[in-house]
């Protein structure tokens, strides 16, 4: 009886907590995987930033100039390119932006003043390409600052005369000018001559393109 009792407690089987290296090891392990996942993700996260920085149709580009005053100005401008839409955001000194957006498609321009709530569109015309041709040239995509010389600089003032009161109906507008204007009244606007003395000018826009070109675009309603 003692000899079964003594091989009872000698032969039986005793549960042993795992060995502190075994825990050891699947931390270990853990954290690998884990170094790698974050490893990864951090690689992927960066192409897909990459990707979309040179896939990018915006650029920022400072312009400076002297005024005709000979006063130096740094102007800060915003391009966006889609096929054949170009949207030139600038922003000035008083911290208004305006955009203008060229649909060299269907030969319209449209005007959206920062500190006015409206729209202002008008055709197309041959100095409009002159003006934004350093922007849409494929060289200049790259180049984020432009310096326009006094010298070569052609100062530009444009009369639009708005016509009439009337709203354009802006479901008639291709889909970029309603997403520019939404919510506001657009306006037709052509060029004029100048507003006469029986007319006052209703407000100006100062705005310089790469191409040595700078124009004060100035609104007037014209008589009815």
């Amino acid at each position: 009886m003692e000899r079964q009792g003594s091989c009872t407690k000698s032969c039986g089987m005793e549960k042993r907590p795992p060995s502190l290296s075994a825990h050891r090891t699947l931390w270990a392990s853990l954290a690998v995987t884990l170094t790698v996942i974050c490893i990864a993700l951090a690689v992927l996260a960066a192409l897909g930033i990459r990707s979309n920085i040179k896939h990018s149709p915006l650029q920022v580009v400072r312009i400076t100039f002297q005024d005709q005053y000979g006063s130096g100005v740094n102007q800060s401008a915003l391009l966006e390119k889609h096929g054949d839409l170009l949207t030139y955001h600038v922003t000035s000194h008083s911290n208004h932006t305006t955009a203008v957006l060229f649909d060299l498609h269907n030969k319209l321009l449209c005007y959206k003043p920062g500190h006015r709530e409206t729209c202002f569109l008008r055709k197309i015309e041959a100095p409009d390409l002159e003006s934004v041709q350093n922007i849409l040239s494929p060289s200049q995509h790259k180049v984020d600052h432009f310096w326009l010389k006094i010298n070569q600089t052609r100062y530009v003032t444009e009369f639009l005369g708005i016509q009439g009161k009337a709203h354009v109906d802006p479901l008639t507008l291709p889909k970029a000018f309603q997403t520019l204007c939404e919510h506001l009244p657009i306006f037709l606007a052509r060029k004029m001559d100048g507003p006469g003395r029986q007319r006052l000018i209703y407000f100006c826009l100062d705005i310089c393109f790469p191409s040595n070109i700078c124009v004060s675009v100035c609104f007037y309603y014209l008589p009815e």
